[in-house]
């Protein structure tokens, strides 16, 4: 029903709400492009902020977009006043030992299951589970007096038996005198003779019998056929034993020396036989699971007489003396053989070598601060050191991070090494109104990837800090190319970190080497110091997946860090350790101010 106070509207008359959805579309759309607008305008100048805020750094070196062009790399390519900045070292010469790795187990010498030999009563059990035992200990007691007894028949049948002899003697005797008389036949003297070795028989026999109850008696005391550590018990007191019993009273295996069981590929045959020829003796040291600590060293003891065919290795042993018994039967092991000695070779840092369509190179920068493409042929590589057989000279500079963006004839610039005690770090002073702080430790998003400070400079090589030195590059090949090295191998040059997978930045390794610095550690101090830095750098890199994220990097790094300085503790005097203490609670005072471990260090 129409309303009356509405108009008629004409037959070609649209319906009035047809135009008000019209208008409302139209609306719509205008608000839209509105909005598109002032997003666009908006994002172009946060873009154009951070752009000239990045210029007037020279630079920055934080997150892709923060202190940074947009899509720059915060390990690698960073463009500054003098190029791209990387970090560099100089090759050197040096010998390189060629290692191979495998995977081995440890065997002892001999593995011994006493058993009684003879049948009896076990009265006691005179050792402990798990004890060391020297060759003979008594170990049982098995019931003597069944074969005692029987001893003194042996011995009262002996006695007899000796009786009659002499009696068969004395008549021997006297016919010999009568027959001498021919006063009896010579077949009665034959006769007593054949009686005399008769007699003489049964008494041997006798004799034999009464050896035969002393052995039995003596094997009522068991003893320990071999020295080394008895096993579990296998009965107890009580039970009756006999030579049958198929588990035996317990095992006995020996500790010192042992032997580790792995096997070689076989292309290294010949550089053993060769040596092994020569009479040089080939070392061989033992590390744990994590191969984090060395276990033991050795010398390779022999290899087997065939190769396997269905894998191409060949089984070898080595000795090792174990002394302090930190081998033990059946343990897996991680085996590293010293095949030969590269002496006097070209020795480059691994991160350096790169892999490209061509092959290896590296980026060798000239006098006039230039990258340029130089084809090597890399040799052994250990940890953080590489031989180069080809392709460099002593005393070059090789780009070791950094050259994820790189191009040949591109100029560079090389911060300059840290002083001891200053924060390392590429992250100038920011302005006011900036997310960073300026001044070593200071944090923000500009210095999150490369260690916080404005001191532009990169850690000092060395063992002390080897630990930041070789926490990862910032591209996947830069990643991958990180290997687990010797823990007593150092770093050859300043191979500073750079990029965000280091999870102990350059300004952490900068606080470290000040903090040792501080403890004032002696030659031998320093040696066990670096030791325990290089292995727990080891330790974060065998823990950590090609495809970690650079938080988890961190993370892991901090936590290796921390353990590091915890065993570091065990080395020190009670005043060091006292010292290390406050400056461990400094470092966490500091953290705890920065609002995060944006800088990298190492946190207890």
């Amino acid at each position: 029903m129409s309303d009356p106070s509405t108009p008629p509207r004409g037959p070609f008359e649209a319906p009035p709400y047809l135009g008000q959805r019209r208008q409302r579309g139209l609306l719509g759309w205008v608000v839209l492009v509105v909005a598109a607008v002032l997003i666009g305008g908006l994002i172009w100048w946060v873009v154009s902020n951070k752009a000239k805020e990045s210029a007037d750094q020279g630079g920055g070196f934080g997150p892709p977009g923060v202190g940074g062009p947009p899509g720059a790399s915060g390990g690698g390519g960073r463009k500054g006043r003098g190029g791209a900045i990387v970090n560099a070292a100089r090759t050197e010469k040096g010998d390189m030992p060629v290692v191979v790795s495998a995977l081995g187990t440890v065997t002892p010498s001999a593995t011994v299951t006493v058993k009684s030999q003879i049948s009896g009563q076990l009265m006691s059990v005179a050792f402990q589970e798990g004890q060391m035992v020297t060759k003979g200990q008594v170990l049982a007691q098995i019931d003597p007096r069944p074969y005692e007894q029987q001893l003194a028949q042996a011995e009262a049948t002996l006695a007899k038996d000796e009786a009659q002899l002499a009696n068969a003697r004395a008549d021997l005797k006297r016919y010999q005198t009568l027959l001498a008389q021919d006063s009896v036949s010579r077949q009665q003297v034959d006769t007593q003779a054949a009686l005399v070795r008769q007699l003489d028989a049964q008494t041997k026999a006798d004799r034999a019998a009464v050896g035969a109850q002393k052995l039995n008696i003596a094997y009522t005391r068991v003893t320990a056929p071999v020295a080394g550590r008895v096993g579990l018990r296998q009965i107890d007191p009580g039970n009756y034993v006999t030579p049958g019993d198929s588990n035996g009273l317990v095992t006995v295996a020996t500790f010192a020396p042992i032997d580790v069981a792995f096997s070689l590929p076989e292309d290294v045959l010949p550089k053993i036989v060769a040596a092994r020829k020569k009479g040089a003796k080939t070392s061989v040291e033992v590390l744990d699971r994590a191969q984090t600590a060395v276990l033991a060293r050795g010398e390779l003891a022999s290899l087997d007489n065939l190769i396997d065919t269905t894998t191409g290795t060949i089984r070898a042993k080595a000795l090792f003396a174990n002394a302090d018994g930190s081998l033990f039967p059946n343990q897996f092991v991680n085996v590293r053989l010293t095949t030969e000695v590269l002496k006097s070779v070209v020795i480059a840092p691994t991160s350096a070598v790169l892999r490209g369509q061509q092959g290896m190179f590296v980026y060798v920068v000239d006098a006039e601060r230039k990258v340029h493409i130089r084809p090597v042929q890399p040799g052994a590589a250990q940890g953080e050191r590489t031989a180069i057989l080809s392709g460099l000279s002593v005393g070059e500079t090789v780009v070791t991070d950094g050259t994820d963006r790189l191009r040949e004839g591109m100029s560079v610039s090389i911060p300059p090494p840290c002083a001891p005690g200053a924060g390392g770090g590429y992250g100038g002073a920011r302005k006011p109104g900036g997310s960073g702080a300026a001044g070593p430790g200071a944090a923000g998003p500009g210095a999150a990837r490369s260690g916080s400070g404005s001191s532009g400079c990169r850690p000092a090589a060395g063992p002390a800090s080897a630990m930041a030195a070789s926490g990862g590059g910032d591209s996947p090949s830069g990643q991958a190319r990180r290997q687990g090295g010797d823990p007593g191998a150092a770093p050859v040059a300043a191979a500073g970190p750079g990029g965000e997978a280091s999870g102990a930045s350059s300004g952490g390794s900068g606080r470290m080497q000040a903090m040792l610095a501080d403890l004032k550690l002696d030659a031998a101090q320093q040696a066990k110091a670096d030791a325990i830095l290089s292995e727990a750098r080891e330790k974060a890199q065998a823990g950590l997946p090609e495809d970690a994220d650079p938080d988890t990097r961190r993370a892991v790094m901090r936590k290796a860090m921390g353990e590091a300085l915890g065993r570091l503790s065990a080395v020190l005097r009670p005043d060091q350790k006292t010292k290390l203490a406050e400056i461990r609670a400094k470092m966490a005072a500091g953290v705890g101010q920065r609002g995060g471990d944006q800088g990298g260090g190492p946190k207890p």
